[in-house]
């Protein structure tokens, strides 16, 4: 993903114009961060439609959350679908007939545009999730029902939509319909002229959420009141008023504000932050409680932003289930400087940067030579080692948010220049193409090969020391057997 433009907006919503190779798009988040996130569909035209996307975005980071869309293909400047062309000139022609549309016209309008719309979402929302100031839930709201249905489907990290039921949908994607458990708001304009209505409701009746709402307005199709719209908050499956309600008992009980309101922003207050932080551990203790009850038997989430152990990974899954059959292992990927453990999202992380002492405890497992990332036709690629004062003639990519590379690896003077990203995927990709070279730990050599990318030892520089890490005031039982297992393999010789 590649920002090519932004601009403050008045009320300090941030835009920011973006591509995802040839897919352009529009990324607007609130002054709090992260934020849930909206995908906002339309009918195609980014263009044409962005007076009212960005409406519906502001009101949206009113309220807290983050939004994007994207142009659909064969709309905007991208190239035409000529299927979909010539369907949509069939189309025309049985309206100003005044002849039904038949369900062959609408599979050859539709079907194409689902099918390239769908995945391009998708990858856009895999570059969304990256960064720093987006988070989960994620919501889809508005657009061609038809996508919406698929991504619906399709797409896990989505927990609730808003459908818009004002245009064509083919016949076979009622079965899809069907397939659909998550909560759904449909809005429905019922004198819309261009929409078959039945149908409508007939599709209304075939999802299989059991939490579903029908919102039927009187009216054409572009008379959709202002209130029907800003359904923000319904999206992700609680209307405002709830939210507000349940915020003011929250705040009473505990005698604090929780969150700052001004006509510019709504920011969580010092306090707010201190109870956002300690809701989502409880409530991922509370999931753990559920799991441990229901399953019947223990598990241990090991947490890691990239690399996990290294090339000891294998055999640290293979001997923890010789060793301890009873105790489920997980490792679960999580890109933060914690390796997930502040998100809740694991039990014990293995990370290679200095960890937040007053929170965190843990132990040093072992230690990583660092290494070079290049491309693989440059000229150091035919090098056996580098060492770091040659590198600071180059330009260094840098993981900020979870990498373990800064620039006081050099004296002050002798600092080179400096590229950030935010992922190891995206850190690999910039790599492959020669304009950044990196430094990384002798974990990414083992669980990143890529194609395009070479690794070669940086002799005179320190090694990295890989950790295992925990809550300080809440240490998991089983943070022992893992951290001697884990010391045992870093200390096996390397057999050549």
């Amino acid at each position: 993903m590649r920002f090519t433009a932004e601009q403050r907006l008045d009320d300090g919503v941030l835009e920011r114009e973006f591509t995802l190779g040839e897919v352009p798009g529009i990324l607007w988040t609130p002054a709090s961060a992260p934020a849930p996130l909206i995908l906002l569909g339309h009918p195609g035209g980014l263009h044409k439609m962005y007076p009212r996307l960005v409406g519906r975005a502001r009101r949206s980071a009113a309220e807290g959350f983050a939004t994007a869309t994207i142009e659909l293909p064969g709309s905007g400047d991208r190239p035409r679908l000529a299927t979909a062309e010539q369907a949509r000139a069939d189309l025309r022609q049985a309206l100003d007939a005044g002849e039904p549309v038949s369900d062959e016209i609408v599979d050859r309008l539709v079907l194409p545009l689902v099918d390239e719309a769908v995945p391009e979402g998708r990858a856009v929302l895999d570059a969304l999730l990256s960064l720093p100031e987006i988070g989960g839930p994620v919501g889809y709201s508005g657009g061609v029902i038809a996508i919406g249905i698929r991504l619906a489907v399709v797409e896990p990290r989505i927990s609730a939509a808003g459908f818009f039921a004002g245009s064509f949908v083919p016949a076979a994607m009622l079965d899809e319909a069907r397939q659909i458990t998550i909560p759904l708001h449909v809005l429905l304009q019922w004198d819309d002229e261009g929409n078959d209505r039945q149908r409508a409701l007939d599709l209304f009746d075939a999802f299989g959420s059991e939490e579903k709402t029908l919102h039927a307005n009187m009216g054409g199709h572009t008379g959709v009141p202002q209130f029907a719209g800003e359904d923000a908050a319904i999206d992700l499956g609680v209307s405002q008023a709830a939210v507000s309600r349940t915020l003011a008992s929250l705040e009473a009980a505990l005698g604090v504000r929780l969150l700052r309101r001004t006509s510019r922003e709504v920011a969580p207050t010092a306090a707010g932050s201190r109870v956002l932080a300690r809701a989502r551990r409880v409530l991922a203790e509370t999931d753990d409680l559920v799991r441990e009850a229901t399953t019947g038997h223990t598990h241990l989430r090991i947490g890691y932003a990239w690399s996990a152990m290294g090339r000891h990974t294998v055999q640290f899954q293979r001997r923890w289930a010789r060793l301890f059959p009873e105790t489920e292992l997980q490792l679960v990927r999580t890109n933060s400087a914690t390796g997930g453990l502040a998100e809740g999202a694991c039990d014990i992380a293995v990370v290679r940067t200095e960890p937040d002492q007053r929170r965190f405890d843990g132990v040093i497992v072992g230690l990583e030579r660092r290494h070079l990332a290049m491309a693989a036709d440059d000229p150091w690629a035919r090098r056996r080692f580098v060492r770091l004062a040659e590198i600071s003639d180059r330009t260094v990519l840098i993981d900020r948010r979870s990498g373990t590379t800064t620039t006081d690896l050099w004296p002050p003077e002798k600092r080179p220049a400096v590229e950030y990203t935010h992922e190891v995927d995206d850190w690999l990709t910039v790599i492959a193409t020669g304009r950044c070279v990196g430094i990384t730990a002798e974990g990414t050599v083992a669980q990143y090969p890529r194609p395009g990318v070479v690794f070669r030892p940086v002799r005179d520089a320190a090694p990295i020391p890989v950790r295992l890490i925990w809550w300080r005031d809440d240490p998991h039982p089983l943070a022992d057997k893992a951290t001697r297992l884990l010391t045992e393999l870093y200390g096996t010789p390397e057999r050549a």
